[in-house]
């Protein structure tokens, strides 16, 4: 059936009106695309724009590298020196951007160019040393791709010889000490005048004195606070040393943090009182033990000593812990300290006739570190008779003084080079000892009777912990276990 008009005319009208509808949807579209293009030609002009002033910041910051390079260049060998110990920074302000540039040195070895303070295992490759000179610049700016220029280069060996030194902690593997201030004092050859540098150890454990104008100086080494020596000490005695021109002389030093040990006295499994023991390490220098008494003297300074000093006895005793070794004053060795009560190495149950077998206790100690120890002792079964040996009385109520010598530590040298300590005192209780438990050994008993001004000694051996039973007759012409000897003042036990 044909259209009619109206039908015509509204088919003519829906059509125009969904192309115009296409229209719009392109126009949108073309729109959005127009716009990321825009934003995209923006961003990129701006990381442009970015990029260009961080590439100009990199080449200011690369000339006032290569400024700094130049100007180290002309600078004389001690101060140069002076830079590997303290590094100097200053500021420089371009087109409003803050530079910071730091200026270091450092001697590295003319073989392998690597840095000529290293690990002591490598000392022994080192001989003429150059010095590396480094410039360091950087700058503060957001989103920077440069964070800093570092420019290093290479200065001829100045005239002069070197003194490297090296703190390692004696450990396997062994390691740096950082810390440890080494003093160097030298005469000039041509300037005739006296000189002292100071500086400290690095991470590495070891510090390199360059440009020195002399062939002999003196070392003074001084390590941190808590730290000891082989030793057992906190002072290093100064060191004269003989320098080879252009060549670097090495020197090295052991310390650690110090240890302690805390030993308990027992005798057949209950804790007794004990006066002394001993610590001995036989990788210690000489003398290769230390001596743990309840009271002590110190001495700090350049003579530097602990002096065991002979006390009431008690239950537990450590080794020294004072104001020079806050955390005591042993070394801490890989090796064990084998411990002991006495008072040198001769009270070791390993050097007395031991029947039973006993081993000494043993404690490894770590750096800074306490160990705990029980250590047995033997007994003294003294018995002071008023009577004779043939006429038994009783034992005396009197407390009269003993003393008590450690026979087999009179000619041992105490830890540290310090007076012996081997002479123990105490009273008679009841005829017997006050503190009748006593190391392994062979000891003189000295007992005096002021009555009579007379010395009764007698002379016992502790091989068991069972120990001896001497005797001691106070009565007239006594004979037989002691030995009778009339006292002046000057001889009173």
């Amino acid at each position: 059936m044909p259209d009619s008009a109206l039908a015509r005319r509204f088919r003519t009208a829906a059509g125009s009106g969904a192309q115009d509808g296409f229209l719009l949807i392109e126009v949108v579209i073309s729109a959005l695309i127009v716009g990321l293009i825009v934003v995209g030609l923006l961003s990129g002009l701006s990381v442009a724009s970015n990029t260009s002033a961080d590439q100009r910041r990199h080449d200011a910051a690369a000339v006032l590298a290569a400024e700094s390079q130049e100007q180290l260049r002309t600078d004389p060998a001690s101060a140069l020196e002076a830079l590997e110990v303290t590094p100097h920074e200053y500021t420089k302000t371009l087109s409003s951007t803050k530079y910071t540039v730091t200026e270091s040195t450092k001697y590295i070895n003319n073989e392998t160019q690597a840095s000529a303070c290293t690990s002591p295992s490598e000392a022994s490759k080192q001989s003429g040393n150059y010095i590396q000179i480094t410039s360091v610049v950087s700058w503060a700016a957001a989103n920077s791709t440069y964070p800093k220029v570092e420019q290093s280069s290479i200065v001829t060996p100045p005239t002069g010889s070197a003194l490297e030194v090296n703190a390692i902690n004696g450990a396997k593997p062994e390691q740096g000490v950082a810390g440890v201030t080494a003093t160097t004092e030298y005469t000039g050859v041509e300037s005739k005048l006296p000189t002292t540098v100071e500086g400290s150890t690095g991470a590495n454990g070891c510090i390199v004195f360059g440009a020195i104008p002399a062939t002999a100086a003196t070392i003074n080494v001084n390590p941190p606070l808590g730290y000891v020596t082989p030793s057992d000490s906190i002072v290093i005695p100064s060191e004269a040393v003989t320098l080879a021109p252009n060549l670097t002389t090495h020197k090295e030093y052991i310390v650690n943090r110090g240890g302690r040990i805390t030993a308990t006295f027992t005798h057949e499994g209950n804790v007794v009182k004990g006066e002394s023991f001993v610590a001995f390490n036989n990788e210690l220098a000489s003398p290769k033990y230390v001596v743990g008494s309840p009271t002590y003297t110190y001495e700090a300074g350049e003579e530097e000593r602990y002096t065991p000093l002979a006390s009431a006895a008690v239950t537990s005793i450590t080794t020294p812990v004072d104001t020079g070794y806050p955390t005591g004053n042993l070394f801490p060795w890989q090796q064990e300290y084998s411990v002991y009560a006495g008072d040198c190495p001769k009270n070791s149950v390993t050097e007395t006739a031991n029947p039973e077998h006993l081993k000494n206790p043993s404690a490894l100690v770590a750096p800074g570190g306490s160990a705990t120890v029980t250590i047995p002792l033997s007994v003294v079964t003294l018995t002071v008779d008023t009577g004779t040996k043939t006429t038994p009385v009783g034992t005396t109520g009197e407390a009269l003084p003993v003393k008590i010598t450690n026979a087999a530590c009179e000619k041992s040298t105490a830890n540290d080079a310090t007076a012996p300590l081997y002479v123990h005192t105490q009273k008679l209780s009841s005829g017997h000892l006050e503190n009748p438990y006593q190391p392994f050994g062979t000891f003189n008993l000295c007992v005096y009777d002021k009555q009579n001004n007379t010395n009764y000694t007698v002379t016992y051996t502790n091989a068991t912990v069972g120990g001896s039973k001497p005797f001691i007759y106070l009565g007239s012409g006594s004979v037989g276990e002691q030995t009778l000897e009339t006292a002046t003042t000057s001889t009173q036990c």
